[in-house]
């Protein structure tokens, strides 16, 4: 399990290696075969006490990192983080090179999305569809979003660089406004002025589209129209006493730990190796206490048994 532990944060070359610095390790074949069995098992772990959670919030999020497998130049990982009514993180799912389509029957049938879930994350589209069936609402990141109109509006190769920075400066004024009307009204108990505020920020988010379209930008232009009203699900939800995020922070730093380990240029992953790892990676980070109890069920630490006992020297004659 040591072993295991350390090929979830370097190679498993150097953790048969770094272990052999302080203990007898077992060769790295033999740690990633554990790798692999313990990945499933905390997977299985994990999927049953994630069965019937219905949270109402999912931050799902998307990357890739290099196949060593015939005919799959690219690995696709497709992860679910949850987050309960009391603010703890939960890893709802991940899967390895399965469409958002497989991601999201997964988690219906586990019925671990509640029916009325709000989605926030960085617009994908296919992810999206998926995942934003029925009751469910949509959040766009912000920082997505501006970013996405930048590159769009790069691709329209209308507008200088200084003129495209002061399209997204607008874009950020005006979203920025609405997250700090929200803060304020909430408090202020002021209901109605939020509602005009938000009715007022769609408006400029569409006046800003049609700016954009007369200035050619027709592809920014199309984007920042179709996200004038997922923009701003945080700001309506609020005003019936739903309190969600308007960024995708938290999985962003989840994403970070796939990268630590996973994304450099010269690793190469199978699809079975790469979900194992992720696994006992994103288990261990969403879920410390989760983790333990799993660690201590691999590893029997229930049958250790621990004597008290206290060393005394007795000189009985001659040198110690």
């Amino acid at each position: 399990m040591a072993s295991v532990e350390l090929a979830t944060k370097m190679t498993y070359r150097d953790a048969a290696a770094e272990g052999r610095l302080f203990t007898e390790t077992p060769s790295l074949s033999t740690i990633n075969r554990r790798a692999i069995q313990y990945g499933k098992q905390i997977q299985e772990l994990n999927g049953e006490e994630m069965r019937g959670a219905r949270v109402k919030t999912v931050f799902p999020d998307s990357t890739k990192c290099h196949s060593q497998e015939k005919n799959q130049p690219k690995n696709m990982i497709n992860v679910a983080l949850g987050l309960d009514e009391e603010g703890n993180k939960a890893l709802l799912d991940i899967q390895v090179n399965k469409n958002w389509e497989e991601t999201a029957k997964s988690l219906d049938k586990a019925d671990a999305l509640d029916k009325k879930a709000v989605v926030i994350g960085d617009g994908e589209r296919e992810m999206i569809n998926a995942l934003v069936t029925g009751e469910r609402e949509n959040q766009m990141d912000f920082l997505h979003l501006f970013r996405t109109t930048g590159y769009k509006l790069w691709q329209d190769a209308e507008l200088s660089l200084d003129d495209r920075r002061a399209v997204v400066r607008e874009l950020e004024k005006i979203l920025h406004t609405l997250k700090n009307s929200v803060d304020k009204h909430l408090k202020d108990k002021d209901v109605e002025v939020l509602r005009r505020r938000i009715n007022l920020t769609v408006d400029a988010l569409k006046a800003l589209a049609e700016k954009l379209v007369k200035l050619g930008c027709f592809r920014a232009a199309e984007f920042v129209r179709q996200c004038s009203n997922t923009a701003v699900t945080f700001a309506r939800l609020a005003v019936k006493g739903v309190k969600v995020p308007w960024n995708s922070n938290l999985v962003g730093r989840l994403m970070g730990e796939i990268s630590k380990r996973c994304k450099h240029k010269w690793m190469r992953w199978t699809t079975r190796g790469l979900e194992a790892i992720l696994n006992i990676i994103l288990v261990r980070y969403t879920s410390e206490e989760k983790y333990h109890r799993f660690k201590q069920k691999i590893t029997k630490a229930e049958n250790l048994k621990f004597i008290k006992g206290g060393v005394e020297i007795i000189a009985a004659g001659g040198e110690l």
